[in-house]
């Protein structure tokens, strides 16, 4: 399988053509620590030396090798949802599947259903409260609510929550949803667990009450979203950056990058 991939992968570079004229495009992800995949410093994404984190350097390697440039941008993830629908940048990482988004952007689709062998990684969703509170999560229902759980706002995993009978509140800012979970003031929070833990370390003098509940809420397959206008005009470009994301998921590549930063 993996000589496949690497045939399919040299069949895309002999038959993609590089671009004469470079194009560039617009990538846009959150303004937050996401390690080891995003950080929250810019430093390193636009040409520095310094490790980027391993979406940014996964992306990059598939620029070089396909031929374009990469300008990256950083917004609140509502305003990047909202800003490929409008076609004001080309593409958006890390987008998980709901039907809702497919009128913002565009997935890797097969049969109608977005391909997890395109997918850039997975995520997982904890569930987090005060140390001192009888919330519990067994992996099937949330018992012992409370109150409302918080969110972060336009998240994947305020809907499967809510299917859950929960009610959210949604803020932008993820330290004043976790101080909220310290003070009482929220039951608990549902978020990504790479960027809650790093948050809560940062900040343990004012967050020592909080704890993360197993297992996961939920386990996510994450994909670069492109814009519709993007994809109209460059579909042989879009479906070679993400064939090459499949390329370097089953080759091992992805794998060596991801343990890189983890060592």
């Amino acid at each position: 399988m993996v000589k496949l991939l690497l045939l399919l992968s040299v069949f895309w570079v002999l038959f993609f053509p590089r671009f004469s004229v470079a194009i560039t495009l617009l990538i846009a992800y959150e303004e937050k620590d996401n390690p080891p995949y995003y950080y929250l410093s810019d430093s390193g994404l636009n040409g520095s030396i310094h490790k980027p984190g391993v979406t940014p350097e996964v992306l990059n390697l598939i620029a070089k090798k396909l031929g374009f440039d990469i300008q990256y941008i950083r917004y609140p993830w509502a305003r990047g949802l909202m800003k490929i629908e409008l076609n004001e940048i080309d593409a958006l990482f890390h987008a998980s599947f709901k039907e809702e988004r497919l009128l913002n952007g565009v997935y890797p689709m097969k049969g109608g259903k977005p391909d997890k062998n395109r997918m850039i990684m997975m995520q997982s969703y904890n569930l987090y409260k005060h140390k001192d509170s009888s919330l519990s999560w067994d992996g099937e229902k949330i018992e012992h609510l409370s109150g409302p759980i918080g969110a972060l706002l336009n998240y994947a995993i305020v809907g499967d929550l809510k299917k859950l009978g929960v009610t959210v509140e949604e803020a932008s800012y993820l330290l004043s949803l976790l101080k909220r979970v310290e003070n009482g003031r929220l039951a608990g929070l549902a978020n990504l667990g790479n960027m809650t833990d790093v948050l809560i370390s940062k900040h343990a003098s004012v967050l020592k009450n909080v704890v993360k509940l197993s297992p996961p809420l939920k386990v996510k397959p994450y994909y670069l979203m492109f814009s519709h206008g993007f994809v109209k005009e460059n579909a042989r470009l879009v479906n070679a950056i993400w064939h090459e994301i499949e390329v370097m998921k089953k080759s091992g590549e992805y794998d060596a990058i991801l343990k890189s930063y983890r060592e």
